[in-house]
């Protein structure tokens, strides 16, 4: 028998021994006329474009010559067969009418087996025919009640029309063409899929369509993408894809049609079967592919995935001893780069369908298509979370629409994860056959739905309640400057409902008033800044009262370290705790609105316990925040997780030292570092709260208001402010780590050990930190590299001349 293996064997895994087992029980006899004999010959050789036109003819010269009685038998087995080869082409119409045509005019006693009432049905089903569809699938249920496809698709047709649309956006690329388009992989940026475009006088029989190549197109997403073949290397004159490319080692794994030739002379016939091939990269060719020995002799194996380390290889494979259909397979690489045995994966993720197309994102999690569980119809999309590497996945989640359809859809790969990606489907409304669709978060509804505050739900004031002033400026974390531009806009924890926007002015003053008897959070929101949010208890207060509000912002840069004082964890544990997570919601937003951004996401511990229990908790600790992000649509390539454990002390406290608990808290602390920014010109409008947005009048009273109240500070202005200060005279130098509007803060406590901490008020009503003071620059400067080696980079030194400060 030829083994020829194609595209669909890709797309269906639908074998031709399941039908000759199925024919082979039903009693069903194989015609001796010429007609028959060249069309089952056809249909045995997987021919089934050619196999189309004959059992056409053979039905066609039946009606025409009045031998549908006597042929019945001939004429059953020929529109089943004619159905299988429509279904096996995408022809999904046609298949539906000649596989109800069989049913129909089966003779009395025949055996068609069941495997055809489950195809009729999910034939009706992809056709939005679920009515019809119900009665078929319970059928097959009757006939083969321990076979859960039945049920699922009965299920499929009740739940369809129940379930919640996906924020997504699914278009059709421009990059598709008439033939099969699919198998998708990203090779940094640019698109690497199959398709069938260029085979020139190269058909495959099964199809009517070309033998798939691999391409890659950098501009596919553009009006006129280009898609440039892959080096001969890695194609054949045969199919090729699909596969996935992992930068690391530059490899590539991908299906390839596997032929052997057998017999002599007249007798030699070639034999078709698929493997998966592995190439690699020196920066400039391909190696010649080898096939991967995956010790399953006999077996077809298929659609390979890695891991991002490309230490675990996933793929489909039709052999025996699994739970029917294609299933899904995986390997272990092993240390003389030779593969594990394949271990079948669970029964929650393969079923008696077909499990294809797997892929696994960046954080482990398995997206596959299946045909075996209840879904819309067709191959539909899934998504099963991981566990830990070596225990596996989470039952599979199915994926709402319209990234799954009533057809056939799958071979989903993220760009960026749950964000950007590619999937193939052969949905009405494409170029033709499997057509490639670019899938995007539409943050749009998604925002509507969850985020984004409109006027009608914003909050109003209640006049009822006492109100209080706020009266504030914007200045930056260690110098004080004020930063004009902008907006203050106080929240209402848990649920951050926004209640009060204020304007930020060009001297960073802005004012407003808001109900009394809460603890709120200010924050600023200022392009190219970071504010550290201000916490309102305006719970003892009552009208007329007014807080002032120092809010301290840093300008964004790379190597920027934002240390995250609320990111909690349990003694000896990783996981984000619900009290840690504004923090990190608010590292979300700086994420969301600044798409270039990228990350290091770092954790530290104090030095008690071992350092290789540190090093370990603090990795898990930064992937733990890292996971946190990427679960809400941030792509992974942005954040790089790093446990420093205890190697980064920020005090004197090591293994040698008796140090207090404080101390040791204070070596405790999560941070990212920004490792590359690009400034970006504000265009975002402004949003405001009803009734929130001060008039002019207000600001002026407010700044006035303000200045007003720091007018106590006013006998320390810059160039008096030392007068206590017993060094009055010569030259000294300090080193400023920051700023506060409290003189007795101690969140600078930590540095105590370099030297004396002075608090320098300001005519600015903030107070300066200073680690001072020092006769020469040389110690100012050792001092100045351990802060900054400490994570705060806007440290500077200051200098004082008898006195006066003349930074």
């Amino acid at each position: 028998m030829n083994q020829s293996v194609s595209l669909m064997t890709q797309r269906f895994g639908i074998l031709l021994m399941l039908w000759l087992l199925c024919v082979q029980g039903s009693g069903v006899a194989f015609a001796q006329g010429a007609d028959f004999e060249k069309a089952h010959q056809l249909f045995e050789a997987r021919a089934y474009h050619e196999a189309i036109s004959a059992y056409q003819e053979i039905l066609a010269k039946a009606s025409k010559k009045g031998k549908e009685e006597k042929w019945k038998v001939d004429l059953t087995l020929s529109r089943l067969q004619l159905a299988e080869s429509y279904r096996l082409t995408g022809n999904y119409p046609a298949a539906s009418t000649w596989y109800g045509a069989a049913l129909q005019h089966a003779v009395s006693g025949d055996s068609i087996p069941s495997y055809f009432y489950l195809q009729h049905a999910r034939m009706l089903q992809i056709q939005d025919q679920c009515e019809e569809a119900r009665s078929w699938f319970a059928t097959y249920m009757d006939m083969e009640p321990g076979d859960q496809r039945g049920a699922a698709g009965l299920a499929s047709c009740d739940q369809v029309s129940k379930l919640e649309k996906a924020s997504f956006d699914v278009v059709n690329l421009a990059l598709n063409s008439t033939e099969n388009d699919f198998g998708v992989s990203f090779r940094e940026n640019r698109l690497w899929f199959c398709s069938g475009r260029n085979s020139g006088d190269q058909i495959d029989p099964w199809t009517g369509q070309g033998f798939l190549d691999l391409f890659e197109s950098e501009d596919w997403q553009s009006e006129e993408p280009i898609a440039t073949p892959l080096p001969t290397p890695l194609n054949s004159p045969y199919h090729d894809g699909p596969g996935v490319y992992v930068k690391q080692g530059h490899q590539t794994v991908f299906t390839r049609t596997m032929v052997e030739s057998k017999g002599r002379g007249l007798d030699r016939k070639q034999q078709f079967s698929l493997g998966i091939y592995l190439s690699e990269s020196d920066g400039e060719s391909w190696s010649a592919p080898s096939p991967l020995d995956l010790q399953l002799p006999g077996s077809l194996v298929m659609h390979p995935t890695l891991s991002s380390d490309g230490e675990e290889l996933i793929f489909a494979s039709d052999a025996p001893g699994g739970y029917g259909g294609f299933d899904l397979y995986r390997c272990e690489k092993r240390f003389d780069g030779s593969w594990s045995s394949p271990a079948l994966l669970s029964k929650e993720i393969n079923t008696p369908g077909d499990e294809l197309y797997p892929y696994v994102d960046d954080y482990g999690n398995l997206w596959y298509a299946s045909d075996g569980l209840a879904g819309f119809g067709g191959l539909d999309l899934y998504i099963a979370h991981r566990k830990k590497k070596d225990e596996g996945w989470l039952a599979p989640s199915l994926l709402a629409a319209p990234l799954n359809s009533n057809y056939d859809d799958f071979g989903l790969v993220w760009l960026k994860t749950d964000t950007l990606g590619v999937m193939a489907s052969n949905r009405p409304g494409g170029m033709g056959g499997d057509d490639l669709y670019e899938v995007s978060r539409n943050w749009r509804s998604y925002l509507s739905e969850d985020l984004m505050l409109t006027l009608d739900s914003l909050p109003l004031l209640n006049q009822e309640r006492d109100l209080i002033n706020i009266l504030g400026q914007t200045v930056r974390t260690t110098t004080g400057e004020s930063t004009g531009g902008g907006i203050a806009r106080v929240i209402l924890p848990p649920n951050n409902d926004t209640v009060l926007v204020m304007n930020v002015d060009e001297d960073g003053f802005f004012g407003g008033s808001i109900p009394s008897g809460e603890s709120y959070l200010l924050e600023v929101e200022k392009t190219n800044y970071l504010s550290d949010p201000v916490v309102l208890d305006t719970r003892n207060m009552k009208t007329g009262d007014q807080v002032s509000v120092l809010a301290e912002v840093s300008e964004m840069r790379k190597d920027l370290v934002v240390e995250m004082n609320n990111i909690y964890y349990d003694y000896g544990k990783f996981n984000i705790r619900e009290d840690a997570e504004h923090d990190l919601l608010r590292l979300l937003k700086v994420m969301q609105n600044y798409p270039d951004l990228t990350i290091e996401l770092s954790s530290h511990t104090d030095s008690r316990s071992s350092a290789a229990y540190n090093q370990k908790l603090s990795q898990q600790r930064a992937e733990s925040a890292r996971n946190f992000l990427v679960e809400r649509g941030i792509e992974a390539r942005r954040i790089e997780a790093v446990g420093y454990g205890e190697t980064r002390l920020r005090n004197h406290c090591t293994d040698e030292m008796a140090c207090p608990e404080e101390e040791h808290q204070f070596n405790r602390r999560t941070e990212f570092r920004i490792t590359y920014f690009d400034a970006v010109v504000d265009s975002r409008p402004r949003e405001f709260a009803p009734g929130s947005v001060p008039t002019p009048e207000e600001i002026v009273a407010a700044r006035q208001a303000l200045q007003s109240q720091q007018q106590h500070h006013t006998d320390w202005a810059v160039g008096g402010e030392l007068a206590v200060n017993p060094w009055s005279s010569g030259t000294w130098q300090g080193v400023q780590i920051g700023i506060d509007r409290n003189h007795s803060s101690d969140r600078f406590d930590g540095f105590a050990w370099l030297g004396n901490i002075q608090v320098e008020p300001t005519s600015q009503g903030f107070f300066r930190y200073v680690i001072g003071y020092f006769p020469t620059r040389a110690e100012a400067e050792q001092i100045l590299e351990v802060i900054q080696d400490a994570g705060i980079h806007d440290a500077f030194i200051p200098t004082y001349i008898d006195g006066q400060r003349t930074r």
